[in-house]
């Protein structure tokens, strides 16, 4: 769907540790902090330490004098709906500064937890290099002078936190609904780590979103082979691993679908624009019955919408909103589509929530805008489990 140029804006940073600042934020290093298994800390030091994360007998440890940055470190792998545990003790420096865990985390964005050893803790998220405080500094006698086990337990939007097994936060937040999880500790802060576990079901791949995941697969395609599901034309077509649309010209729209017809269900696929214009959409096309369907689209000059067309013309359902989370490269895109209800997710992040009574089921597919190129990859449909 076409649309009105807007300017550019576009923010691509890779995982792995980083420095966080608060609210500002660089990369730092990449390492992965991989597990603690039976006190030992497996994987972590195949990638590089540095002066702030060291091992010693047997636990992570973590120290640093500058005040205004935040460090974290994850595991590999997107988790949706999870259970991580670690314990970790303050050893020096301030007092009054947090440590703890982060968890759905993607490109510096994400939940954490932290307590300080003056026996307080603190909930919030950053999004955006914006710290938002869901729950503030609030002092508990659960916080002892020593090891303190914290404990995560995500399931959809609903988050708790538990501090040696007492629980002091239980939220429903629908901010961020998957990302990687790990440990976060504040600047001038000297604390050390130990039995880190995780419990939860990771995502179809490192790189793919989650949330379709948890329910049984019903068609996907990563366009390896020679041949695909999805029709072919002079615009769209399979080309070196890639569903790519190319050579599209002004005032056309294209869009492939498969012969498979779904009502509720959630569908993912990775997409990336190629070149020529910035301000045109493309994306998931679904609930497609005849010439009538849904869009979910994006734009490379950072925006995104939801559309339907009746076969003549088309309706704004969601209008194009103002997003950083669109990145050069592959966005991760996806539609949860149950009875009238419609989410849609960007690069992990929940982006739309919305209702709409015109259409309940259809095919599914791929759209994409005139005078634009650009790529897909790993198509997913998941079904609920029942």
């Amino acid at each position: 769907m076409k649309k009105q140029a807007f300017s550019t804006l576009c923010l691509f940073i890779l995982f792995s540790t980083f420095i966080l600042a608060y609210p500002a934020h660089t990369s730092y290093n990449d390492s992965y902090f991989h597990s603690v298994q039976n006190n030992n800390v497996y994987g972590f030091s195949s990638f590089g330490l540095n002066e702030k994360w060291t091992l010693s007998n047997g636990t992570l440890k973590f120290s640093s004098t500058e005040p205004d940055d935040y460090y974290y470190a994850c595991v590999p792998g997107i988790y949706t709906d999870f259970t991580e545990t670690v314990r970790v003790r303050w050893t020096g420096k301030s007092t009054n500064l947090g440590f703890g865990v982060i968890f759905r985390v993607t490109n510096h964005r994400g939940y954490s937890f932290y307590i300080a050893n003056e026996g307080y803790y603190t909930f919030g998220h950053n999004l955006n290099n914006v710290w938002t405080t869901i729950v503030d500094w609030t002092n508990t006698s659960a916080i002892y002078n020593g090891y303190n086990v914290i404990k995560i337990v995500c399931s959809g939007s609903n988050i708790k936190c538990y501090i040696n097994g007492v629980l002091v936060v239980n939220v429903n937040d629908y901010t961020f609904t998957s990302g990687y999880v790990g440990l976060d500790v504040s600047g001038s802060v000297q604390c050390e780590y130990d039995q880190f576990s995780l419990e939860g079901q990771q995502s179809v791949s490192n790189n793919y979103q989650s949330g379709g995941s948890n329910g049984s697969v019903a068609f996907s395609d990563n366009f390896n082979g020679t041949t695909t599901s999805f029709g072919q034309d002079a615009y769209l077509r399979l080309q070196n691993g890639l569903f790519v649309c190319s050579g599209a010209v002004d005032g056309r729209t294209h869009y492939t679908f498969i012969n498979q017809t779904f009502r509720d269900c959630t569908i993912s696929v990775k997409a990336r624009w190629d070149g020529r214009t910035t301000d045109n959409g493309f994306g998931i096309l679904f609930g497609k019955n005849g010439d009538s369907f849904y869009t979910f689209e994006i734009a490379m000059d950072g925006h995104y919408a939801i559309y339907k067309f009746n076969g003549t013309s088309w309706q704004e359902i969601v209008k194009w909103q103002t997003t950083s989370l669109v990145t050069y490269g592959f966005n991760n895109l996806m539609v949860t589509f149950s009875g009238y209800n419609i989410k849609a997710y960007l690069n992990n992040s929940l982006v739309i929530n919305t209702t709409d009574y015109t259409y309940t089921g259809g095919t599914v597919g791929l759209f994409c805008s005139s005078n634009l190129d650009a790529s897909f990859d790993d198509f997913l449909v998941t079904l609920p489990v029942k």
